[in-house]
């Protein structure tokens, strides 16, 4: 168990999910931009063209980049819309959407609308140029064109970024958190093994233990004291009479019968 953070969480608004649709409206037609142009074109003048601007080239390869080349900005906007379309959809009535969601949706979105904004910096000088001088509308439309193919997906990116605003908006706002917690570093299962028990077999790491070893020893009997019998009092020994050697009648004589001296 690690420690607890509060995290701020919320969920998606009706705003924010019409936002995404009209982030991928724009981002779907910008990625058919050069079909859909070249059906208009064909349909209104009468020189036919089979592309808008990828030109027949030869090589499969170099039209597909030169596609990317114009139109990648837009299919990653349409990606884009797509899938934070689903995920504010999914979470309409679920706080699951936090900050780095915003994030996710805010920082990409700008840097995929640099190449649009020089393209169209660039595109724009000498297409109004053109536009003011040319006598056909066939010339003015192609121009035209030529600046809607990196204006749209700017307007798919600014509805994205309006999306990823709101979002970090009512992240600021709201006052509901959730706690997460904060995993620690586990140390490895063998370091909770002891040494003694790392040198055996792993059959016998895991084998059931013998339950007799964790018993307590049973309190022994008290042992009765064992009295030694006292001995009786054992009699005096018989004294000699210290003159003659005669043996008196009694320890405690204090004259020997024989020769009447005094012991």
């Amino acid at each position: 168990m690690g420690n607890k953070i509060s995290k701020k969480m919320t969920n998606s608004t009706n705003v924010m999910c019409v936002f995404s649709v009209i982030a991928l409206f724009f981002g779907a037609v910008g990625a058919a931009f050069d079909p859909l142009a070249t059906l208009i074109h064909n349909a209104v003048f009468k020189h036919d063209v089979d592309y808008m601007f990828l030109y027949d080239y030869d090589s499969t390869v170099r039209k597909i980049t030169w596609y990317f080349t114009l139109y990648g900005s837009s299919v990653f906007m349409a990606v884009m819309s797509l899938v934070v379309m689903i995920l504010l959809f999914k979470n309409k009535g679920k706080k699951n959407l936090s900050s780095s969601t915003a994030s996710l949706i805010i920082f990409p979105t700008l840097g995929s609308m640099l190449l649009p904004i020089f393209g169209m910096i660039d595109e724009l000088s000498s297409s109004i140029s053109k536009i003011k001088s040319s006598d056909t509308d066939q010339t003015v439309f192609i121009k035209v064109c030529q600046l809607l193919a990196y204006c749209i997906p700017l307007i798919s990116g600014f509805f994205l970024l309006l999306t990823g605003l709101l979002l970090a908006l009512r992240l600021s706002g709201e006052s509901y958190s959730v706690a997460v917690e904060r995993v620690e570093k586990v140390a490895p299962a063998n370091e909770f093994i002891p040494q003694q028990m790392q040198n055996q077999p792993i059959q016998n790491q895991f084998a059931q233990p013998d339950m007799n070893s964790f018993r307590q020893p049973e309190p022994a009997a008290p042992v009765a004291p064992v009295l030694q019998p006292t001995a009786p009092d054992s009699e005096p020994a018989v004294k000699m009479c210290p003159h003659c050697g005669a043996q008196l009648k009694s320890a405690t004589a204090k004259f020997c019968s024989t020769c009447g001296q005094q012991v």
